[in-house]
This record gives structure tokens, sequence and C-alpha cells, in this order.
């Protein structure tokens, strides 16, 4: 299994995101990575993440994180960012306010590692303690222990 450690970097994960609508989310949590080295063409990222419909993430039945994803060029390495809203996104495809977004966006060259990546990301959302612990994480650091902690299990 793929560390997620090592793709999610602490520059790339925003704790407090200030938009409240699914239009302005992606683009707010991406702002952040136009001098990231990882990123070849910021603008074709975020043309190539708003293609594909977000995936919703669940956990008791309950939508709980939604997950921009897609294999792109406009990236080097695989790189993942996630922000977390404490007042909640609204989606148009789910009724519940969604506070964790993941953006996952991978060359074309590593097929493996994007699926590994996805399916652990939902598999940490799917617990409900794992989930918990992530909402409340203090740090980017945390945070990312947390992920690589339930991840590792």
């Amino acid at each position: 299994m793929s560390d997620l450690s090592l793709f999610l970097l602490p520059h790339s994960l925003f704790l407090s995101l200030n938009s409240e609508k699914q239009e302005s989310v992606l683009e707010e949590i991406l702002e952040h990575l136009k001098d990231d080295e990882r990123v070849s063409d910021w603008s074709s990222l975020l043309n190539s993440m708003l293609a594909p419909s977000p995936f919703p993430l669940s956990c008791n039945k309950k939508t709980v994180a939604m997950l921009f994803h897609g294999r792109t060029d406009s990236v080097r390495d695989l790189v993942i960012a996630v922000g977390r809203s404490h007042h909640g996104v609204s989606f148009d495809s789910v009724n519940e306010l969604i506070h964790l977004i993941f953006v996952i966006a991978i060359p074309h060259t590593l097929n493996k590692e994007y699926l590994r990546v996805m399916g652990s990301i939902a598999r940490v959302c799917h617990d409900s303690y794992s989930l918990e612990k992530l909402i409340l994480a203090a740090s980017p650091t945390e945070f990312i222990e947390i992920l690589s902690e339930k991840e590792n299990e």
C-alpha cells in the first residue's frame, strides 16, 4: 500500500477553507499549489479536476467527504491536496454539508498508485473514528499522521 504521507505534504493541506460552494472550493484548494514544483501547469490542473464530477465518500450511509481526482500531465508526480471547512461546503449532488475535500492529481504513467491512493483515502473516510479525528486535527502534521496511522493498520 502507498504511504499517503509521501504525497500529502503539509503545505498542500488547508484546515480553514473559506469557500461554501462547490464552484469555488476546488480553486481555493489548488490556489496554494501554484508554486508547487510537482505542478507543471496550474491552469491545466484546475481544468482537469473540474472535468469529472467529484466522487462522494461515505461513512454510516452519509456523505462525509468529496474527492476530486484525475489523471493529468499537468503534474510531474502524484499530488494530493486536502481542504477542511468548519462551516461545510454545499455540493449539488449531496444533501449534507461536506467538511473534507480531497484532491488527487496524478500523471498518466502512475496508474497503479492512483487506484491505491484513492482506495486508501476512501477507507480512512469510511471509518467514523478516523474521520472524526481528521475533522478535529489541530495541524496539517497531525492530519497527515492520522491518515498514515489508519492506512498502516
